[in-house]
């Protein structure tokens, strides 16, 4: 699946509606369609997305209705996705998640209307309203501005609140999802801005760790009675064994972890297919 475009109401720190857009709208040209990802006949996406602004202009705002609507696309329950809290105590938020469907050659619209409770135990709780699916294939689309026009089309999907295997806070795209086999690989470094652990025990490919520091020889990642065990090497010196992911600042500048943290999830994504969502990308990072 890729994303089109979000489209959010009723969010406690946005006045207006909120409205992101990933795919090119203006004419391309024939130099610029290099560094675009073609998706179907004159429909481009822009492979990198940027938000600038000063401070408390809502950038990290942003990227949270980001990183909410990938969750709801991938099914996850809203009460689980670590950015829900940008929905605050809404009454009613609606958000409309626009989407291509590679596996069905789609174009789809999923419209999914939010609400929350106080509760005493579990603080605010979300629950799903309404939600309808609609979607149309790709060559019914003439031009860009009717791309995302579902005018005079009834939902293939709605939600009619009678599902009894349904939770209130998962999306029908459940059902979606199991029918194409379509996910989204989202990963999050929002966590990661102004913290640098490493959030894994894999081996780091060698390349990563030369070009960010290359007096490391190696660094390696071991299980040993069930405990995680740290080799770190550099060149010359003797080998240094540690238990704890946070100690390596002691020896790693803050630049070589966070430069490890991103490379490595990058290459995955990269690999694999997603989105990866960071937050001031240049914090400790100097080349």
């Amino acid at each position: 699946m890729k994303l089109l475009r979000i489209t959010a109401d009723g969010l406690p720190l946005f006045k207006e509606q909120l409205d992101i857009c990933f795919y090119a709208q203006q004419r391309v040209s024939e130099e610029q369609k290099d560094i675009l990802y073609s998706l179907f006949s004159n429909i481009y996406l822009n492979p990198a997305n940027g938000f600038i602004g000063i401070n408390a202009s809502g950038k990290t705002s942003v990227l949270k209705v980001i990183l909410l609507a990938l969750g709801i696309l991938n099914n996850e329950p809203i009460n689980h996705i670590e950015t829900r809290d940008i929905l605050g105590n809404a009454p009613k938020a609606t958000l409309n998640i626009f989407f291509y469907s590679e596996t069905k050659k789609e174009i789809c619209r999923l419209e999914t209307m939010i609400t929350s409770k106080q509760t005493k135990m579990e603080g605010i709780v979300y629950s799903i309203l309404s939600e309808n699916l609609w979607s149309k294939q790709a060559e019914e689309v003439i031009t860009r501005k009717t791309l995302l026009d579902f005018t005079g089309k009834d939902p293939v999907m709605l939600r009619s609140g009678q599902e009894d295997f349904l939770p209130d806070d998962v999306s029908i795209m459940i059902a979606h999802n199991k029918k194409t086999g379509e996910n989204m690989r989202a990963v999050n470094l929002l966590q990661f801005t102004n913290v640098n652990v490493l959030p894994f025990s894999d081996n780091i490919p060698a390349e990563i760790i030369t070009y960010l520091d290359p007096t490391v020889e190696s660094l390696q990642f071991d299980e040993k009675d069930q405990k995680m065990v740290i080799r770190l090497k550099f060149r010359g010196k003797e080998e240094i064994v540690m238990n704890d992911p946070i100690q390596l600042n002691n020896y790693l500048s803050s630049g070589t972890v966070k430069g490890m943290i991103t490379f490595t999830l990058a290459q995955e994504v990269l690999q694999k297919g997603g989105y990866i969502v960071f937050f001031a990308v240049d914090n400790h990072l100097n080349k």
